[in-house]
């Protein structure tokens, strides 16, 4: 059972690469009304250029890392994710995670998105791509050895601005936020579709080996929105707090997820500039 416990929070680990989607699925459904799609309200928010390198954390113990990176392609910015268990915990439950994602920011919208995740020996890629009609369109691919391959194909139009969970986290970065402010959109996984409600509660500091950072503390609530979604059993949420620098790069430096099978956490370690990176 403990394996198990801990398999679904690895498998989560690789999803979250940013957090944001750790956020839509270890949350309960909530029961706020929505509201308007809302686009980031400091139009001069440009991600910078680079390599973000993060640690995966559960009960203190090291399970994992990731790295995200930012970079151009014409005018629209690529994000390129990659994720993974590490050796000690690859003999339990081994997970790779790569991810792709084109987004365009004036205005906000993403244009496609491609996601390999392969969990011991069964692989799955799927890719997403927003129509300019406004439909998003899933094709997904299974495969394990012995096995058929188990393809699916999904379209949807959404009727509010919707993203996906890559370009979810430009769209939150980009948010003027103050203590007390809420914002509220629509997240589309390539299978369900959530309203995400992040609200901001205070302004802390965190530390981050030898120096600490100015961070909002915001605090997400998802709602599912599969309107064939059958009533489950009330289960307690997992409480999750994001911790985003107060400052003008409006880095993602921490991700706490607390539940009954334990903690959750996802810390930057450090970030490489994009000219840093060029160099012979």
């Amino acid at each position: 059972m403990l394996n198990k416990k801990i398999a679904i929070v690895l498998l989560a680990a690789s999803l979250i690469t940013l957090a944001w989607a750790q956020a839509i699925h270890a949350l309960t459904e909530g029961t706020a009304p929505a509201l308007s799609a809302p686009f980031p309200t400091d139009p001069d928010f440009k991600p910078r250029l680079g390599t973000y390198y993060y640690g995966f954390e559960f009960n203190s113990m090291n399970i994992g890392s990731a790295s995200i990176s930012i970079g151009k392609e014409g005018e629209l910015y690529r994000m390129h994710v990659n994720a993974r268990t590490n050796s000690k915990i690859d003999y339990v439950y081994k997970i790779r995670y790569r991810g792709n994602n084109l987004t365009d920011m004036d205005p906000l919208s993403p244009k496609v998105t491609q996601i390999s995740q392969t969990v011991k020996t069964k692989e799955k890629d799927v890719v997403i791509r927003f129509s300019g009609d406004g439909s998003i369109q899933t094709t997904e691919k299974e495969s394990e050895p012995g096995e058929p391959d188990d393809s699916d194909l999904r379209r949807i139009h959404p009727d509010r601005y919707t993203v996906d969970p890559f370009s979810a986290t430009y769209l939150a970065r980009g948010y003027d936020w103050k203590v007390g402010s809420e914002e509220v959109f629509d997240v589309y996984t390539g299978k369900k579709r959530y309203e995400l409600r992040l609200k901001c509660t205070e302004k802390t500091l965190v530390d981050m080996g030898g120096y600490r950072r100015a961070a909002w503390v915001i605090v997400p609530v998802a709602r599912n929105l599969d309107p064939a979604k059958k009533p489950q059993v009330q289960k307690k949420p997992a409480d999750v707090r994001i911790y985003l620098s107060a400052d003008d790069f409006k880095d993602v430096l921490r991700i706490e997820a607390s539940h009954s099978i334990g903690t959750f956490l996802v810390r930057l370690d450090r970030f490489e500039p994009e000219e840093t990176l060029a160099r012979p």
